[in-house]
């Protein structure tokens, strides 16, 4: 769910004012209620975003899935039934989960269809980035805009008919289907809403007894191994790099910092800043080719181009800046 910051922002009302805090309590009010009519009679919005954002769900896909993909916008919309779930959901696949408070949508596509890159099965963390952002960009993307996801994920699961039961469907939850294809191989990308469970989609153990098996086998048969003196027990390293760093390291990341895009500067006189009337031109010498500065603390860290998700703007990264070198004369 929002925050109250967050709400008062998209609001323009001051929370802190009195005049204004019955017209923010109504609206955040507003917002909840909407987010809690996340289910099958919405459906005909949810086609209606799908229909009006085509294009930026096809781009979202070429970039994260490593191909040029073309989105079909659907017709008709059904009801999902798992008496009826598409054959082949039988198989592994690629699920991206929205949770909406406590309503939670997903998005299906089978890895039969050839669409899905081999390194989705184990991301590197670029790979895990690359997922995240397309969740991030199909949950504003693929359901109307008066609903804003809390949390996004996308990952690879062994069975998507297992996953999407896990997710405890509602009996009469709704299924559109989206045809997706790049090049000459294509796939029905299918969104299913709501879940009361979208956190448990995810959760494979099947992949779990996959690994398992796999250590199984790769253990040579024959005589009995000969006993081996106790070691002490060593700890594993922990995949996540986050939680090896040190307390203070990761107190100091969860420090928020003003970030910005600059479309362009310049300097001016006083004078010429006083004249500004509404109707007034600034020129400036950047081309519109140029690239896009993202800036923190006044320093620039990146630069990219201008898109759109949705109704809103975004930035795509296209290079890094590194931290500029500075010499030191050596005293002799």
């Amino acid at each position: 769910m929002p925050t109250e910051s967050q709400i008062a922002s998209s609001t323009r009302v001051d929370p802190r004012k009195s005049s204004d805090w019955e017209e923010f309590t109504g609206r955040s009010a507003d917002i909840y209620w909407r987010m809690a009519e996340l289910n099958a009679n919405v459906a005909e919005q949810v086609l209606a975003a799908c229909q009006q954002n085509s294009a930026d769900i096809a781009s979202a896909l070429s970039r994260s899935l490593d191909g040029e993909f073309e989105f079909a916008p659907p017709e008709s919309t059904s009801l999902y039934r798992k008496s009826e779930v598409p054959e082949e959901w039988n198989g592994p696949g690629l699920v991206a989960v929205f949770t909406f408070g406590d309503v939670g949508v997903a998005a299906v596509l089978p890895e039969a269809s050839g669409l899905i890159p081999d390194w989705v099965a184990s991301p590197d963390p670029t790979g895990v980035s690359k997922l995240s952002t397309m969740g991030q960009e199909l949950s504003m993307l693929l359901v109307p805009e008066d609903f804003l996801a809390d949390d996004y994920q996308a990952a690879r699961v062994a069975n998507l008919a297992d996953a999407v039961e896990r997710g405890a469907p509602a009996e009469e939850a709704a299924l559109v289907r989206l045809s997706v294809s790049s090049g000459d191989k294509q796939a029905m990308l299918d969104l299913v809403w709501p879940f009361a469970k979208s956190s448990e989609i995810l959760n494979d153990p099947d992949a779990t007894e996959e690994e398992s098996q796999d250590d199984v086998e790769a253990e040579i048969p024959g005589e009995p191994a000969p006993p081996v003196a106790a070691q002490p027990k060593i700890e594993a390293p922990r995949d996540d790099a986050f939680d090896r760093l040190p307390p203070y390291i990761r107190s100091m990341l969860q420090v928020e910092v003003p970030l910005q895009v600059t479309l362009a500067a310049k300097r001016e006189t006083i004078a010429a800043i006083l004249s500004l009337t509404p109707g007034s031109i600034i020129n400036f010498d950047k081309s519109c080719e140029q690239l896009l500065d993202l800036e923190v603390g006044e320093r620039r860290i990146a630069q990219g181009e201008a898109v759109k998700v949705g109704d809103k703007f975004g930035l795509r990264i296209s290079t890094v800046v590194l931290p500029e070198e500075r010499f030191a004369r050596l005293r002799h």
